[in-house]
């Protein structure tokens, strides 16, 4: 029980993260995104574990928080 819990945290963590970045996109580029990560996360749910998406999704976020940072440092 307690390693479910474990997931279900995770995967909150996962859904805010995801969140946050998705309110910096456009709508179509919003929902393309949400579908990917969905669909990611219904895997990692289910113990499913694509190191290479996670790692993409982790660079991404880098990326985005990267970017962010710049345009508020240039404002």
């Amino acid at each position: 029980m307690n390693k479910q819990l474990q997931q279900i945290m995770i995967y909150l963590e996962e859904m805010e993260t995801n969140m946050k970045i998705s309110k910096r996109l456009s709508k179509k580029e919003n929902l393309e995104e949400l579908m990917r990560l969905t669909l990611i996360n219904i895997l990692n749910a289910k113990g499913v574990i694509y190191t290479y998406y996670k790692q993409q999704q982790e660079r991404e976020l880098n990326d985005n928080l990267r970017q962010s940072e710049n345009i508020i440092s240039k404002s």
